[in-house]
């Protein structure tokens, strides 16, 4: 995937016949999935009920060059206790960005949510480096994406990938 993604998986099974008013699909019996896409900023997932969670995420790929593809991000899961109504943070990384032919310095800003700049030394031969891709990750409190007492809450990421480099 380009940008990262994230499934957060309801296990309770008295949870079968309520509307949510986020996005929810059914995947099988008592078990509901929620999704969660880039969009550039945090989003809201508020536990239906208490129980255990299971979260998934895969953060952003690096930026691609002409010849040359940026990183996979990378892929976490695990479970956590939350009691109905408790809310975590997620922050679904962004895609890095390439940068033009036979330029020298920093490429473009790196994927939302952390991605790195990438950067070009020599000046005597064309090069390109693109930028990294953003984690995903979720938070217990919210905050700007680099906000230290939110970074300080996350209770999981899944990196980013890195940008992609060429010389020809």
């Amino acid at each position: 995937e380009d940008e990262g993604t994230v499934t957060i998986v309801v296990t309770e099974p008295h949870v079968e016949n309520t509307t949510y008013s986020i996005k929810y699909k059914k995947s099988k019996a008592n078990l509901f999935s929620y999704e969660y896409a880039y969009t550039g900023d945090y989003q809201t997932f508020i536990a239906p009920t208490s129980g255990i969670y299971k979260l998934e995420a895969w953060g952003a790929q690096g930026g691609n060059q002409t010849d040359a593809q940026g990183g996979k991000g990378g892929y976490t899961s695990g479970t956590i206790a939350l009691d109905g109504g408790e809310t975590l943070y997620v922050y679904v990384g962004g895609k890095g960005t390439s940068q033009p032919k036979s330029t020298t310095g920093y490429t473009p800003a790196g994927g939302w949510n952390g991605g790195a700049r990438g950067y070009v030394v020599r000046t005597d031969c064309a090069q390109q480096a693109a930028s990294g891709g953003g984690a995903t990750d979720f938070r217990l409190e919210k905050g700007a994406w680099n906000s230290m007492y939110s970074l300080q809450n996350r209770v999981m990421v899944a990196a980013g990938g890195g940008g992609a480099f060429q010389e020809w």
